[in-house]
């Protein structure tokens, strides 16, 4: 079975801001690699070890912590490589409700419930970390992708027989109508533009 598929992780979400600036979680010295020391500094800042000015890159989601799950999606970052820096020429892709995917990036971005609810999305408990967030509606459910840059939030794809050693065989997928998701799917990775075998679990 593939890496990735035994690392539960976050998935990076890019909104309108997100786009045009990729995150690479966990690489403190921005130089497209997630190495082993900066995950020890990762885990220095969880446990309040250390400040999260020793390594922004670690803070996902911008609330000045380093949670498990951040933690996991630069260990998947460290195994699997960073993901590609989108263009500064991407545009928002063309499948889907513009109204619903013109919030999106405003509802990812948003710090408290009211916010959330403001942009167009639910407030509730991610499953796995326990904390509460926003669950933001894309607009591009059930939209075609072959790649990340395809949707909003994130391309995925069932494993052929439900194998995740399969994936490498899967050629497109479906946009997420929502983001955070859960559960293990097929996704684009890396530069190759090749699906792998990933657990999401926010």
């Amino acid at each position: 079975m593939l890496r990735a598929a035994l690392i539960a992780t976050t998935v990076l979400i890019w909104g309108d801001a997100g786009r045009a600036q990729a995150q690479c979680v966990g690489d403190c010295d921005a130089d497209g690699a997630v190495t082993v020391a900066e995950i020890v500094s990762g885990v220095a800042i969880a446990l309040a070890r250390s400040s999260i000015d020793a390594c922004p890159a670690m803070d996902a989601n911008g609330d000045s912590t380093v949670s498990v799950s951040e933690l996991t999606t630069a260990v998947a970052f460290a195994l699997e490589g960073c993901p590609p820096a989108p263009t500064p020429t991407a545009t928002r892709p063309s499948c889907g409700d513009p109204v619903v995917a013109a919030r999106f990036g405003d509802c990812v971005r948003s710090a408290n419930e009211a916010a959330c609810i403001d942009a167009g999305g639910q407030w509730g408990r991610y499953p796995f970390s326990g904390r509460q967030g926003c669950f933001c509606p894309t607009g591009q459910g059930g939209c075609p992708c072959s790649s990340m840059d395809d949707c909003l939030s994130i391309c995925i794809a069932s494993p052929p027989g439900g194998d995740f050693d399969s994936c490498s065989g899967v050629e497109r997928g479906l946009c997420s109508d929502v983001s955070p998701i859960a559960g293990c799917f097929c996704t684009p990775w890396g530069t190759t533009g090749g699906f792998v075998g990933l657990c999401s679990d926010p």
